[in-house]
């Protein structure tokens, strides 16, 4: 059983202002054939706390997540499917395909590694509209480089979608940007 909590992803949206984002997560996860594959079942709460709650911004996806390691890399793939996504946007399917690979070469220690990552993914949405997109479906895409340090998983990234900024309510939400990340898994 896998538990997770998400907090602080803060927010601007175009109509409402601030919002601050928090992501509860429960689901099972298992990993068979010494430990390559490993698959991950699971349901994702996203709450946003600051919007009226009629906008319906709140919501839920269920997913399924199925990797395995090829020693060299490491692939997976992932959907997710929400009955009424953000915005009552009605179902909405989102697929996407990772690639891992481990960078021996820069291991400091056991205990700090490294890691590099792409992913490639697709969302479809039923009403697009009222989702704030200017079609059914949008492209998004990741490179990245993992440390992990001591149990901490420290990540810098860079994502960008194929939506231009006027398809996005004239917003950066939509645009590449770098982020930055800590996670521990407990």
């Amino acid at each position: 059983m896998v538990l997770c909590l998400r907090l602080g992803q803060q927010h601007r949206f175009p109509t409402t202002g601030p919002g601050v984002e928090v992501d509860l997560a429960a689901g099972f996860k298992t990993r068979m054939f010494n430990r390559k594959l490993s698959i991950d079942i699971g349901y994702i709460r996203y709450l946003f706390l600051g919007p009226p709650a009629d906008l319906n911004y709140n919501y839920g996806d269920i997913n399924l997540n199925v990797g395995y390691d090829f020693g060299v890399a490491t692939l997976s793939g992932r959907v997710r499917v929400s009955p009424n996504s953000f915005g009552s946007s009605g179902v909405s399917w989102n697929k996407r395909g990772l690639l891992m690979v481990p960078l021996p070469f820069l291991r400091i220690n056991e205990d700090v590694t490294f890691r590099a990552y792409g992913s490639l993914g697709n969302i479809w949405v039923e009403r697009f509209d009222l989702y704030g997109i200017p079609s059914p479906d949008y492209w998004y895409w990741q490179l990245g480089l993992v440390t992990s340090v001591y149990g901490f998983d420290i990540s810098v990234a860079y994502t960008d979608t194929s939506i231009e900024p006027s398809g996005c309510g004239n917003t950066s939400y939509c645009s590449g940007r770098v982020f930055f990340s800590v996670t521990k898994a407990f």
